[in-house]
């Protein structure tokens, strides 16, 4: 995901390529990485306020699918 195409209050799925994502919504919007908000449980930690790489990053739609682009 691009920065210029993120906005605080969107909902997007986090986390590596080939592992765990997670459902969150963007909180603040960084240079290098965005403040997102965790909506269920991620490993140890769980929930709360993640800081996560642009890479990392896919858009949701409000149904909870990744919008084909």
């Amino acid at each position: 995901m691009l920065m210029e195409n993120a906005k605080v209050g969107m909902k997007v799925s986090f986390g590596r390529t080939n592992g765990e994502k997670t459902l969150g919504i963007i909180k603040k919007v960084n240079l290098k990485s965005a403040k997102v908000e965790a909506l269920e449980n991620r490993g140890v930690r769980g929930a709360g306020i993640w800081n996560v790489h642009w890479s990392l990053i896919t858009p949701v739609g409000d149904n909870g699918t990744v919008p084909i682009i």
